[in-house]
């Protein structure tokens, strides 16, 4: 019987250390989503910045010029 519960034990040990592992890498997923989303964020700010400037450089010209 004793080998029986060190057997049930071990393996036990394997399902524990595999759902770490498990869990380990659900949570690297979810920062690296977390992380892709707020990247993209910041791009699409940027992008949408340096859209502004560039029309209103564009318009500044466009009124210099016609003096």
């Amino acid at each position: 019987m004793d080998r029986l519960n060190r057997v049930y034990s071990l393996r036990t040990e394997g399902h524990d250390i595999m759902n770490q592992h498990s869990r380990r890498n659900a949570r690297a997923i979810a920062i690296a989503k977390a992380d892709d989303s707020r990247t993209q964020r910041i791009l699409a700010l940027t992008y949408t910045a340096a859209a502004i400037l560039t029309a209103v450089a564009i318009l500044g010209l466009a009124t210099l010029g016609s003096f």
